[in-house]
């Protein structure tokens, strides 16, 4: 039943890469490899932490490009990379969103970074960003939608204003 949705076998190879490329920036101390037509796609040792992970994946030249923020405050701890400079892209890709090790989508933490750029970002142009937020579990519930991607938070505007501010 199923066989009828999918697509061409490239695209869903693309689908496949972007599905572990997600789990590999969020579990960095795990390995990760893919063979597609007997050809070895993608290898990922465990690195140290997400900034190897995100030179194993994009090379030295994009990571240079990004700038580490680090920030803590109660209850909630994030390290995050983001565009230096005017390293903005045409596209929306390489946004990344983790809570707990989780990738989600959440439209207002995306909001909450381009509002920082406010005034510097270009036009049409989109910031770069990995954001890891440790949050306590109690204060965000992940079963909101079936996929796990779409999460709710207890304090939703005080999650944003840290965001925002760091």
């Amino acid at each position: 039943a199923r066989k009828k949705f999918l697509k061409s076998n490239s695209t869903e190879l693309l689908h496949i890469i972007d599905i572990i490329t997600k789990e590999a920036l969020s579990h960095w101390e795990v390995g990760f490899g893919l063979r597609a037509d007997n050809k070895e796609t993608l290898s990922l040792p465990f690195s140290s932490g997400p900034r190897e992970r995100i030179l194993q994946i994009y090379g030295e030249e994009f990571l240079r490009g990004l700038l580490e923020v680090n920030a803590e405050t109660e209850g909630i701890r994030m390290k995050t990379y983001v565009t230096k400079g005017d390293n903005f892209r045409n596209m929306k890709s390489h946004q990344f969103i983790f809570i707990n090790n989780r990738p989600i989508k959440d439209p207002a933490l995306s909001h909450a970074v381009y509002n920082a750029y406010e005034g510097i970002i270009p036009r049409d142009r989109h910031p770069i960003f990995f954001l890891f937020l440790t949050i306590d579990p109690a204060k965000v519930d992940v079963n909101v939608h079936p996929t796990k991607r779409e999460v709710r938070f207890e304090d939703k505007e005080s999650i944003y204003r840290f965001v925002n501010t760091a």
